[in-house]
């Protein structure tokens, strides 16, 4: 099932992105997250969406971007980026697997509770983001013969986010798979 993510830009500007590539002009901090985004979405696999919300600057939006699974969205002022971010949310409401990631209790969050999406922190969402977008690690060259190395025990903690990394202990990164602000 592929998932859909409705993000509330600058609330996960500062969590996703390396804090030399956060401090640039916004414009190029704007540019690297959405980069960083879209690697993202190309490691969530085929079916995956992204709608990210920027509040418009200056009073003059930049107009709607999309392309294929990724779609920008700038506020027209005044209304802000929290209003469009709960416009898609209700717009996709009941659709499977809709997250709305923010960490702005006070607007957002309390006010998607009723709703049939879930609720991901800006936290939450950056560690999941830097999971799926590490680059891959390489075993250690062996012989010829040589398999893969193989752990002598696994324990708890690593079953457990195992189990939370493919989805076998509820939707959410927490794995409680209910929609908590």
């Amino acid at each position: 099932m592929p998932d859909t993510f409705i993000i509330d830009a600058y609330n996960v500007i500062r969590l996703v992105l390396p804090e030399s590539e956060a401090s640039l002009r916004s414009d190029a901090a704007r540019h690297a997250l959405e980069t960083r985004l879209r690697a993202f979405r190309r490691a969530s696999g085929p079916g995956t969406r992204i709608f990210l919300v920027y509040d418009g600057e200056l009073g003059r939006p930049a107009p709607a971007r999309r392309e294929k699974g990724f779609e920008i969205y700038f506020s027209r002022p005044p209304r802000k980026a929290d209003d469009v971010v709960l416009d898609l949310a209700q717009k996709h409401e009941g659709e499977p697997g809709v997250h709305v990631v923010t960490s702005d209790f006070t607007d957002i969050a309390h006010r998607i509770c009723g709703l049939r999406v879930k609720h991901w922190t800006a936290h939450e969402f950056a560690q999941v983001c830097a999971r799926r977008t590490a680059p891959a690690r390489r075993e250690p060259a062996g012989g010829p013969d040589d398999g893969p190395a193989k752990p002598q025990k696994v324990s708890p903690a690593d079953v457990s986010a195992w189990m939370r990394e493919f989805g076998f202990d509820g939707d959410s990164p927490g794995g409680t798979g209910k929609n908590t602000p």
